[in-house]
């Protein structure tokens, strides 16, 4: 069980659930790909640990995700992390 200091984490419900934390996602992108006891045991951490997806999600990056080319000095690329300005 996670400290009280933290949010529990997909790791945390994949470990109370007995489960692997591909499962955990799939449980929550598309659940009917996740068999009914599966589903059950899953639901079950997820309510016991308090567990709110994306609660656990690092912070810091406020600012917009793009993925769209950016122009920067003549070259083009795409950002793979938060954009705050461009260049």
């Amino acid at each position: 069980m996670p400290e009280a200091s933290r949010h529990a984490t997909v790791y945390d419900v994949a470990a109370l659930a007995g489960v692997s934390i591909a499962t955990v996602s799939r449980f929550f992108r598309d659940p009917d790909t996740v068999t009914p006891a599966t589903r059950d045991l899953v639901r079950s951490a997820v309510r016991q640990l308090g567990y709110v997806p994306g609660a656990s999600a690092p912070a810091g990056g406020s600012g917009p995700m793009s993925s769209r080319p950016v122009n920067c000095r003549g070259r083009w690329s795409v950002p793979t992390t938060r954009v705050r300005s461009v260049c």
